[in-house]
């Protein structure tokens, strides 16, 4: 059974965030807020669904910089991410 759990994980924490999807960090928030043109134009519960599907898009993707060793901060793959969202 333990082995099972194990093997599902990934498809058990992605059931899991579907029905409790995860927000954007505050600052991110806040950059939304104020820089991102088409986040301003939608209402109240359009923001909260936008906010969500970009959380979970930036959990989707691994981001990697040109060399091995670089990341890529996590205001550069906000954005990216609530842009291929919009």
């Amino acid at each position: 059974m333990l082995g099972v759990i194990y093997v599902l994980s990934p498809q058990l924490d992605w059931w899991w965030y579907q029905r409790f999807p995860p927000d954007v960090p505050a600052p991110i928030r806040a950059m939304l807020e104020e820089r991102f043109e088409p986040y301003q134009r939608f209402s109240g519960m359009e923001k909260d669904l936008f906010r969500q599907k970009t959380a979970m898009f930036r959990m989707n993707i691994e981001f990697k910089g040109p060399a091995f060793d670089d990341k890529i901060s996590e205001d550069i793959q906000f954005i990216v991410a609530a842009n291929a969202v919009y």
